[in-house]
């Protein structure tokens, strides 16, 4: 039977959906793009999509941009500008690319080899080869454009005409990496419609790889001051003090900076629902206590998030994991699992679900643009590291941990101590992965100066600012944020040394343009040789670019 248009959306939209972000391909993304693209130029379709009854009783119109916002804020970075529209969302298939990388050996011939297990002075040979995603077999093209660049500044560009397959070979005297990408070219040399990129990399003596700069000599000790200066602060102080730093803030946020607890009810979800945001089911609530918390904390912004208990958890069984999100600022999920205490916390301190048109893209426009970036834009500088946004956002975060693990604060979230078993996990993807390691490491200052708690994992998906100064002597920079001074304060590989728990990186795209392997590498290589660890690179990815699963080529490490 011939599934209706409706359906068929519906469909694209529980398939995405059913896996985590980490295992959603661009193949599934542009179909759902292409879906809402459709809605918005296409008023019969609209209709249809509007008329179609999903099981949670909310339209598709809706659900979709929803999705895309949650995705964004995972990584940071606004996924759609990397898709392509079609006229046709059924069509939205288009070319791939698969990535091998070979060495060459004693008689001449090439054999494959690990990417991430070459050695310096090695040359990598590559092969890259186009293939149809509607007929999964190989595609010859009028050009396929190769673009590297290496973390000895070395940049090369490399052409194949009317073929289905592009070879070059890159090399290194040093540990480092190369990157690349590759691009599906028609004859007037612009890329073809509906065409992935490849963006892959090479590895050599990647064990090597350490941090451009040290660690400050006073890391320990300035962020010991800070967490100091925290522990002055009570969360729970429903009073509001005046900002008289220099950060800039939005929304009067300041007059919001105090202590305010609600528990989310249906009239709570109808209200941020009517805003737009996605927000907690009746099942949910049904099933968890879930609470908007307010708390008081340095700087001109309070800590907000999302906290949930599962009803039916036994006493003292229940993890608690603090999930951070990615660059961008948006309403967190109120995420929820049957066995762990879940805190989502979207750590730019601004107030939860509210509407995106009004709110969180004024926020993303202004002060949340830049922040951190050192670029000279508002909230993006590091001259009074005391000061500065990076500082706030992360004294946010740590305050939270605080108040949360700490009973005698949060004694008022009913069963959180009951079901808590003194255990604690960080993750995050992008900017969240980042906070998952840097408050991590500042989370062993904060159970030495006030209540103690275990920590158990930290999970860093793809993290950003990583090795910051790289650029400074020729490396791959990160598009993300330049090195100016100050910068190593908040660097995490300055926090790697400092964590006291193992740390595991589900992904790490080899062609990264937003985090560059080798930073991320170099924070890898500075966690305490005791701890356990474990990094997955993936071939021919990007920040947010995946093959589908069956496609996909991974190297894996734990040690």
């Amino acid at each position: 039977m011939q599934l209706s248009n409706a359906e068929k959306a519906y469909a694209a939209y529980k398939n995405i959906t059913s896996r985590t972000y980490n295992n959603v391909t661009t193949t599934m993304l542009n179909v759902l793009y292409n879906v809402e693209c459709r809605i918005k130029r296409d008023e019969e379709y609209k209709k249809e999509i509007e008329a179609f009854e999903t099981p949670s009783g909310e339209s598709l119109v809706t659900l979709i941009p929803k999705f895309f916002d949650g995705y964004n804020a995972f990584y940071g970075l606004e996924i759609r500008d990397t898709l392509t529209e079609f006229l046709n969302p059924e069509l939205a298939e288009g070319l791939y690319f698969i990535v091998k990388t070979y060495r060459e050996t004693d008689d001449g011939s090439l054999l494959y080899h690990s990417p991430t297990e070459f050695v310096r002075g090695e040359v990598a040979h590559v092969r890259v080869r186009a293939f149809s995603r509607s007929t999964r077999t190989p595609i010859t093209l009028p050009r396929l454009h190769a673009i590297t660049l290496s973390d000895e500044g070395v940049a090369t560009e490399f052409v194949a005409k009317n073929s289905c397959e592009i070879s070059f070979t890159v090399t290194l005297s040093r540990e480092g990496a190369v990157k690349f990408k590759v691009l599906a070219e028609g004859e007037d040399e612009k890329q073809i419609l509906g065409s992935e990129t490849a963006f892959g990399g090479v590895l050599f003596d990647f064990r090597d790889i350490r941090p451009t700069h040290p660690q400050p000599l006073d890391m320990v000790e300035f962020w010991e001051g800070q967490v100091k200066r925290l522990l002055e602060i009570d969360p729970t102080d429903e009073s509001v003090t005046p900002y008289r730093g220099s950060v800039e803030y939005a929304f009067n946020i300041t007059e919001k900076n105090r202590h305010k607890v609600e528990k989310l009810d249906r009239a709570y979800t109808e209200r941020v629902r009517a805003n737009g945001q996605a927000t907690a089911s009746d099942e949910m609530l049904e099933k968890y206590d879930i609470y908007d918390v307010n708390l008081k904390s340095p700087g001109p912004c309070p800590v907000t998030f999302y906290l949930s208990i599962p009803k039916a958890a036994e006493k003292k069984s229940l993890p608690m994991r603090f999930i951070f999100d990615g660059y961008g600022c948006y309403s967190p999920f109120p995420d929820t699992n049957s066995g762990e205490i879940v805190i989502h916390c979207p750590h730019h301190g601004y107030e939860l679900g509210q509407k995106t048109d009004g709110y969180y893209r004024v926020l993303n426009d202004t002060v949340a643009k830049n922040y951190g970036r050192g670029n000279g834009k508002v909230n993006a500088g590091y001259d009074d590291i005391t000061d500065c946004y990076m500082t706030y956002l992360l004294l946010r975060d740590l305050q939270m941990v605080r108040y949360c693990t700490d009973p005698s604060l949060s004694s008022e979230l009913s069963g959180l101590h009951e079901k808590w078993n003194g255990r604690v996990l960080t993750q995050g993807g992008s900017m969240g992965g980042y906070q998952s390691i840097a408050v991590g490491a500042l989370c062993t200052l904060l159970r030495k100066m006030a209540k103690p708690f275990e920590i158990i994992k930290h999970e860093a998906n793809i993290p950003a600012y990583a090795n910051i100064s790289a650029h400074t002597e020729g490396k791959i920079p990160t598009y993300l944020t330049k090195y100016e001074e100050g910068v190593d304060y908040y660097d995490i590989t300055s926090f790697a040394p400092m964590l006291e728990a193992g740390v595991v990186m589900p992904r790490v795209g080899l062609g990264d343009e937003v985090c560059p392997v080798t930073g991320i590498v170099a924070t890898f290589n500075s966690i305490p040789a005791g701890l356990p660890r474990e990094i997955n690179f993936l071939q021919n990815s990007s920040h947010g670019y995946i093959l589908d699963p069956e496609l996909q080529t991974w190297e894996r490490y734990k040690f």
